[in-house]
């Protein structure tokens, strides 16, 4: 498994977990580089030109690529989070001081660091690393960008 496809599977089984159903429309995987600032801009956009109701909200990769779908969002005239809410995933600082200042699912980097540097200390002693799957904890940090869906939108999909 890849971060990409842990967040897609989480995306999609939260929304199944709400009473949702998952709509692949509703879903734009950039390509190379798409964990950018320029990525985030491009895949909102992709998602505004598609046809059917406009999506209440969107939750992005990471942080970088929540900052460039605002800014797509601001030039097409949608309000965040009035018209949609934009949510990322890391919790870089520059989160906080965006406009609006951006909700994330933030990572506890210092204890991520420390697992990767007793593994790579395991590597370099000769010993195998540790084969085993290991879940952090994330935190929801609700900021400006989020909001309830507006007033008559199509039912959450």
């Amino acid at each position: 498994a890849t971060p990409r496809s842990d967040r897609l599977s989480g995306y999609r089984r939260a929304l199944v977990e709400g009473g949702a159903t998952p709509d692949n429309r509703l879903v734009v995987i950039g390509g190379f580089r798409a964990n950018t600032m320029e990525a985030g801009a491009a895949t909102a956009a992709e998602l505004l030109r598609r046809p059917g109701p406009r999506p209440t909200a969107i939750f992005t990769y990471n942080d970088l690529v929540a900052v460039g779908a605002m800014r797509t969002l601001a030039k097409a005239g949608i309000r965040v989070p009035e018209d949609m809410s934009v949510v990322g995933h890391d919790g870089i600082p520059m989160g906080a001081f965006t406009s609006p200042a951006l909700t994330t699912v933030a990572h506890h980097t210092a204890e991520l660091g420390r697992l990767a540097v007793a593994m790579l200390c395991d590597l370099l002693d000769g010993r195998s690393p540790d084969q085993v799957e290991r879940l952090l904890p994330t935190e929801l940090v609700v900021r400006e960008s989020s909001g309830p869906p507006p007033a008559g939108a199509a039912e959450a999909r």
